[in-house]
């Protein structure tokens, strides 16, 4: 009888581990067939896609100022930024809030991260402005609907109606 135990465990013993090398190349297998499926598709669908187009945000059509530095942006991270001489800058908006059930939006934007001797012209949506007092008064469709605030030292302040 012990020789039969003896036997029943190793024929057992066989055919598990038969069965575990043929699970782990069937494993295998399946792995290698289904990474070299993916990386077809994957390159057919590169070659098949269309190449998005990269807007030109440099110079050019803007009077040679490098577009980027012209947006002003909503950011946690942004830079501080250090002007010299005359040059056409975005601010960073750092405060942004309306009120009276968003019938008025408050806007404060950093345009440096230090003082700054005047304004000469301020631009919304790519259009200077006039300002009258603190008020917007050309282009036409800003009039009675736009205050900006100069702090030079500090920032400015828009509130928009």
């Amino acid at each position: 009888m012990p020789q039969a135990v003896v036997a029943a465990a190793v024929a057992t013993a066989a055919t598990v581990g038969t069965a575990y090398v043929a699970g782990t190349a069937i494993t295998a297998a399946y792995v290698a067939t289904t990474f070299a499926v993916n990386v077809a598709i994957s390159a057919a669908a590169s070659a098949l896609a269309p190449k998005p187009k990269i807007p030109n945000i440099g110079g050019g059509g803007n009077g040679g100022i490098d577009q980027s530095k012209t947006i002003t942006t909503r950011a946690s991270n942004s830079t501080r930024k250090l002007i010299y001489g005359s040059t056409r800058v975005g601010g960073t908006i750092v405060f942004l809030e309306a009120t009276d059930n968003d019938e008025y939006l408050h806007m404060v934007v950093v345009m440096a991260a230090h003082e700054v001797n005047q304004f000469t012209t301020i631009y919304l949506n790519e259009e200077a402005v006039t300002l009258t007092g603190n008020s917007v008064t050309t282009p036409a469709k800003y009039d009675g609907l736009v205050d900006i605030y100069l702090r030079p030292n500090r920032g400015w302040l828009i509130h928009i109606h």
